[in-house]
């Protein structure tokens, strides 16, 4: 108990530095996807089977270059509108998507009269986050344990009495 009462200031200067460190790592993390979203309004009448068939060309020269989808296009029947969905580790990625997807819209015929609802999702690392502060919480911890039984130094009155069990009677 005496070890405790001494050194826990050292330990929670360990505890509180390595939690600190651990923070300022969080910070530089990156996110973990991108979802976005962006809505276009076509000109002319839209066949209903717009869909299958832009996924299917997004699927030849989009999707073919990853291994997971990343492009997906919706459309409801009837409307002239279509969804723009892209999921993606890399923010950079996002302009070279959405410039193929705007080349397979011109090649297919369609022309754009509007773009509009764009919307960006991003995913956080949280349970990488979240380990690496308990992480480096723990390792503080640990360290400041160690350094505190590493100085077994007698700085005080209560030391000498407690290491030696005498009583003292004054101190320089």
């Amino acid at each position: 108990m005496y070890f405790l009462k001494k050194n826990s200031l050292n330990v929670i200067m360990f505890i509180l530095l390595f939690g600190v460190l651990g923070t300022l790592i969080n910070f530089i993390i990156p996110v973990q996807s991108i979802d976005y979203e962006e809505y276009y309004t076509l000109e002319g009448d839209i066949p209903p089977n717009t869909s299958s068939i832009m996924n299917t060309l997004a699927n030849e020269h989009i999707n073919a270059e990853s291994p997971v989808k990343t492009v997906e296009i919706s459309h409801d029947a009837g409307s002239s509108m279509i969804q723009l969905n892209i999921h993606t580790n890399n923010r950079d990625n996002l302009e070279g998507i959405k410039s193929q997807f705007d080349s397979i819209l011109s090649d297919s015929g369609y022309s754009v009269s509007e773009t509009r609802g764009v919307n960006i999702y991003e995913t956080e690392n949280t349970f990488l986050k979240v380990f690496i502060l308990v992480a480096s919480l723990f390792v503080g911890l640990v360290i400041g344990i160690i350094f505190s039984l590493l100085t077994r130094n007698i700085s005080t009155e209560e030391d000498f009495e407690y290491y030696l069990g005498e009583k003292t009677l004054g101190s320089f």
